[in-house]
Parts: structure tokens; sequence; C-alpha cells
């Protein structure tokens, strides 16, 4: 009996053990799925500190509360577009492979993430970004690679690059051939539906008119000229950014603008002392003629140069031939030019000498020669001024300015004026041609570019002027001859008409006519007795 009470005893502690452990557990699990349910709540809701929680719980937790309430991988989804700039890289560093695939495996979430890639897309496609446009596509469809709706998309951003690639294709060609327009308006037209045909992507090199390069260089020289050196700086810009390719005749309009722009140093070091310095510039200017001519006519500059040649004639005189003297070869050149002249000059006098009781040194000869020169040149290019103000340019009986500056040039072929005067005749005809083009007087545009020809055939603007011109008559004509052909058209209907008319009688019979004939009522009417001749006898 006591045994038994013993056993009794031990089962019920037993029982009672086994009782509470499972109270325990089950209380545990009371809790757990507590804590879930309010966690779930907070994501529903959107909340930081609850979706930073659910980041942190296992995988297993994770699936759980996914499957138990789908509507929580819509508000994770919206959470992570909001604060994270690729929502879907977040998601896949965040969670593991099996999460991840059971957030994207719902409709909802598929239908969040395709309007807010669709937005995205529009806006890039709006901005003609379809490199950024296609990405985004691109990022969307890796995770889901078999939908239709996304292929149809992509199919629908290459077709909207096609459209407007052709569209901004078509307003660049018409730029191109805008050849009536001025340089720069045409060619920041070119450049800026280029810039957006390059933005949208393009595989090809787009066509230029050859002769943009001339028509800038032109351009440029006439603003060295002004100087307008800002329009210069301007058109070599857009020369650069319509034409990248490397261009040595804009390099060298580039340095020469380099030269224009640094005026005073190059002045200041003409003016000094600094032999080196002197015969660099000298050196430099040679590529820039205006500048050059600008800077030579200037008394100080003047001066300065003769005491620098004559040093140099100096150290060649004084030099033994064991020393060696650097002298700037052109300088060279221009002093054996004198000396040979010179000599020649010499030997003519000391030949005269045997019939002339005096003689002349020959220095005062050519001295004199030289001032009588230089009288007739300056007389002559006060008539060139009056012929070119009096607009006698190639034409004229009283004499022409071209003629006159040749004249000048024959005596001195580097006078600075009679040189600058030929470029302002051909800048002139240009002008004038350019103003007819505008006005449509072709014929005057003929003369001018004849004559533009006369005073330099090798003018760039003449290409440019003749191309202009017959574009300008080939679209007048069309419009001509299509008046005409209605005109004619019109006429030929009003002959057929007439004609028709005139044989057409209305209401006629024979017995009515007869009737009228033989009463004498009235003359019958020519339709009437046409109708009479034709159908009554």
């Amino acid at each position: 009996m006591k045994k038994f009470s013993f056993l009794f005893i031990g089962l019920f502690v037993v029982v009672l053990s086994a009782l509470t452990i499972a109270g325990i557990f089950t209380l545990g699990k009371f809790n757990q799925w507590k804590d879930n349910e309010s966690l779930t709540q907070a994501l529903l809701k959107g909340n930081e500190v609850a979706i930073k929680t659910f980041e942190f719980s296992t995988p297993k937790i994770q699936q759980n509360i996914l499957k138990k309430e789908p509507m929580v991988k819509k508000a994770l989804v919206e959470f992570y577009i909001k604060h994270n700039e690729n929502a879907l890289a977040s998601i896949a560093k965040i969670y593991d492979d099996s999460v991840e695939a059971e957030i994207y495996n719902d409709e909802l979430v598929y239908r969040i993430l395709m309007a807010h890639y669709y937005h995205s897309i529009d806006i890039a496609i709006a901005a003609d970004d379809f490199y950024k446009a296609s990405s985004l596509l691109g990022i969307f469809m890796q995770k889901y690679p078999n939908s239709s709706e996304l292929q149809e998309k992509a199919k629908d951003i290459k077709h909207r690059k096609q459209t407007r690639l052709s569209f901004l294709t078509e307003q660049y060609m018409t730029c191109l051939g805008q050849t009536m327009a001025p340089l720069l308006e045409r060619t920041h037209c070119m450049a800026d539906a280029r810039d957006k045909i390059e933005k949208v992507g393009i595989e090809h090199n787009l066509p230029t008119d050859p002769n943009l390069p001339a028509m800038y260089a032109a351009e440029i020289e006439h603003a060295l000229a002004e100087p307008d050196y800002e329009q210069a700086k301007k058109l070599l810009a857009d020369w650069q950014r319509l034409l990248p390719e490397v261009s040595e005749l804009r390099q060298q309009l580039r340095e020469r603008l380099a030269l224009h722009l640094d005026f005073e140093n190059i002045t200041a070091d003409l003016a000094s002392y600094n032999d080196n310095k002197i015969q660099k510039r000298l050196g430099q200017l040679i590529v820039a003629p205006l500048l050059r001519e600008k800077i030579l006519e200037m008394p100080k500059i003047q001066q300065n140069l003769v005491r620098y040649h004559l040093n140099e004639a100096l150290a060649i005189l004084m030099a033994t031939p064991e020393d060696q003297v650097r002298i700037d070869a052109r300088t060279e050149i221009k002093l054996r030019e004198l000396l040979a002249a010179s000599s020649n000059t010499a030997v003519e006098n000391q030949s005269s000498s045997h019939s002339q009781s005096t003689s002349t040194a020959w220095y005062d000869e050519t001295n004199k020669q030289a001032v009588t020169n230089r009288a007739d040149v300056a007389k002559l290019l006060k008539e060139c001024q009056k012929h070119f103000d009096a607009n006698r340019l190639t034409t004229g009986k009283q004499g022409t300015a071209l003629d006159c500056y040749n004249t000048v040039l024959s005596k001195d072929p580097n006078n600075a004026k009679a040189l600058k005067g030929l470029r302002m005749i051909e800048r002139r005809y240009q002008y004038w041609a350019e103003t007819a083009l505008k006005r449509r007087q072709f014929n005057k545009v003929r003369n001018y570019i004849s004559s533009l020809a006369k005073v330099n055939p090798k003018s760039t603007a003449l290409i440019r002027l003749k191309q202009r011109l017959k574009v300008a008559r080939t679209k007048q004509a069309k419009p001509k001859e299509s008046n005409q052909n209605v005109k004619s058209h019109s006429a030929k209907q009003s002959v057929a008409k007439t004609s028709t008319n005139a044989e057409v009688c209305e209401g006629c019979n024979c017995s009515a006519l007869l009737r009228q004939m033989s009463l004498g009522i009235k003359p019958l009417t020519s339709a009437e007795n046409s109708f009479f001749q034709k159908q009554c006898r």
C-alpha cells in the first residue's frame, strides 16, 4: 500500500511537470503571435521602425508574415520606392532570395513597380534621354523577364526613339538647306539639332556643307578686319561645335585672333630694346597681315625697327669669318638684296661718269627716286580713295578704284593701304550682293558676283554667293511655273465654257424658231441660230 502511494505521487509529479512545460510553451507561442500581429499592423502603416525590425527578422518569420498578410508586400515596396533611388537594388541587398521572390510574386507589387518605372521612363524620354529610359526598363525586366507588357514597352521605347530621330534629322536637314540664311543663324540651327540628335543617340555621322569651313574663315577674316574680336571668338566656338574634327585652317585663325588680342604686349615688345622679343614678334606677325599693317604704321614702332635692323646690318658688316652672328634669316635676305641693288647702281654710275663732268653719289640718286616714288604713290592713293568714295569700284569713265590700287601695287607691291583698299572693294561687293539677294534682285546679284571675281577671283565669298543665287532662283521658278499652269488651265476652261455656251440653246425647238423667223418678232440669237442651222434643216 505504501509502495502504491509512492507510485501515485510520482505519476502525479510527471503529469504536473508536463502540464507546466506545455503551459510555458503555449504562453511563449501566444506572446510571439501577439508580437508578430503588432509588427504586421505597423508594417501596413509604413512605420520605419517596424520595417527595420522586419529586415532583421529571420527569413522564416518574414515569409510567414508575408504569406499571412500579402498587403505587407505593398507597404514594403512603397516604402523602398519612397526612400531609395533604386528600390529593386535595395530589396535585393536586404532580403534573402526566397523572401525577395515572395515579395515580387504579387500582382499588386508588379503594378506598383510598373507605375513607378513607367513614370521615370516617360520623364527620361521627355528629356530625349532614351539611354536612361532603356536602362530603367532593363532593371525592371530583370525581375519580370517573361512579362509581355514590359516587352511591348521596350518596343514602344525603340519606336519613339526612331520617331524622334526622324523628326530631328529632318530639322537638321532643313537647317542645312537654309543657304539664304546668315551663317551663324544657319549653323546654330544645325548645331542645336545635332546636339539633340546625339543626345537621343545616333549611330552614323550627319552630313555637312563642304563650304562651311571656307564660309567661317571668310566671316572670321571680316571680324578681325572690323575689328570685332567677340564675333571672331563666337565664330570660332561655333565652328568647333558644329565641326569638331581637327582643322588646320581653324587653328591658324585661332592663333591670329590670339595675336590680335595680345596687341598691347606685342606693341610693347616691338617698341623695346630687347632684340630677342622683337625677332619673336616679327616672326609671329607673318601670319597676321592685318595686325602687322596696323602695328607697322605706328611711328614709334617704325623708329625702333629701323634701329633694330641697322644693328643687325652693322653686326654683319663688323663680323669676322670666325664670328658666329645670329641674324634673322629674313633680315639677311633683305640686306643681301639691298647690297646687290647698291652694287648695280654703283656700276651704272661709274659707266656714266665718262660722259658727265660731275657725278652724283649712287645713294643720292636712289634716295631721290625713292622720294619721287613715295610722292607718286601718295598722290595715287588719294585718287584711289576718291574713286572708292564715289563707288567707281570696277567701272567708271574717270577711272576705277580697282585699277588705281593695282597701279599703286605695281609701284609698291607691299603697300598696306592699297592692299587694304582692295579688301574694302571686295567686302563692299559682297555686302551689295547679299543685300540684293535679300531683295530678290537676282540680276544685280549676278553683276556684283562678276565684279567681285574681277577684284579677287579666289574670294571665299564667291562660292557661297553663287550657291545662294542658284537656290534662290530655283525657289522663285517653281511658284511661277505653278501659276502659269493654273492660268493656262483656267483659260482653257473659259474657252471651253464659252464654246459650249455658244452652241447650247436651252428650251429651243424648230417650230418655235421657224414661227419666230416668219413673224419677224425678234432676230435669232447666236445660240438659236446655231441650233436652227444644225437641227432644223
